[in-house]
């Protein structure tokens, strides 16, 4: 496999297996980028918003790869205490601190501190998480086996909120299911 990294914007070009794919339409042959040789299956990946850095999921070593958007060159390499599903979704803090992988087949978060990019904390949540994204109340909600959750990111408390209409009526939320899972949201029309 082969990483291509732009120069202030990312593509990750995965030739052979599972992976990541971004095209930018304004990238052309003669773009500045660094090129890498991956001996990895490269799976999810996640830019920070406030540094060059994305973080990329090694699914040959159940790692999660730093790695210099400048440089084309990895900062720092943490060990999973899991593996993500295909397709799940990582993500960033409200505060920009911290990082939240979702460990499928443990059925754990894995909490990554961004100032450091060491474990911070692995929390049991009593679901399959499969992908997530913070609220604007500071929890998570997690697609989890056809469902939504609200994950408390402390203690790994979980409320279904499940699929279905909002209540307001206005629309629909459904987890996806299967290989590369999705949250989905259509408007609901009476």
């Amino acid at each position: 496999m082969l990483i291509s990294i732009r120069i202030a914007s990312i593509t990750l070009a995965s030739l052979i297996g599972i992976g990541a794919t971004a095209s930018p339409a304004d990238i052309t042959p003669d773009s500045p980028r660094a090129l890498r040789q991956a001996g990895f299956m490269i799976g999810e990946s996640i830019a920070e918003t406030q540094r060059n850095l994305v973080h990329v999921i090694d699914r040959t070593h159940d790692r999660l790869l730093s790695i210099d958007t400048d440089t084309g060159g990895v900062v720092a390499s943490t060990g999973l205490l899991g593996a993500p599903d295909v397709g799940a979704l990582m993500s960033l803090s409200l505060d920009g601190t911290t990082l939240c992988v979702p460990l499928s087949s443990s059925g754990k978060l894995q909490f990554i501190r961004l100032s450091d990019l060491t474990t911070r904390d692995v929390v049991s949540t009593g679901i399959v998480p499969d992908s997530t994204a913070y609220g604007a109340d500071g929890q998570l909600y997690i697609a989890s086996q056809g469902g939504i959750f609200k994950v408390d990111p402390v203690s790994g408390n979980s409320v279904g909120v499940g699929s279905g209409y909002s209540p307001q009526g206005d629309f629909v939320w459904v987890a996806g299911t299967g290989s590369g899972r999705s949250n989905f949201r259509w408007e609901a029309t009476r």
